[in-house]
């Protein structure tokens, strides 16, 4: 995958009920995941919507697409792996 938005590993959210975890592999993943977000948004929310949105555009590095998101489903309590 030559693609700038697939990341180089992808990060597992329990989002789909207890036990049943959603592999997120690219920033376009990252955003519809956090299009149907189980919560209100928080700051990491938001900050992870901005920087996935400026990934696709080719202004910032998919690896801080792939953090933010991370840092945004902790901020909601949704279990990472």
């Amino acid at each position: 995958m030559n693609d700038p938005r697939y990341w180089t590993k992808y990060v597992e959210v329990e989002l789909d009920g207890p036990g049943r975890f959603r592999r997120v592999r690219s920033t376009r993943d990252a955003i519809e995941c956090l299009n149907h977000w189980p919560s209100e948004g928080g700051v990491a929310y938001s900050e992870a919507m901005r920087i996935c949105r400026a990934v696709l555009e080719g202004g910032v590095a998919r690896r801080d697409a792939r953090e933010a998101f991370i840092f945004a489903a902790k901020e909601a309590g949704i279990q990472v792996r």
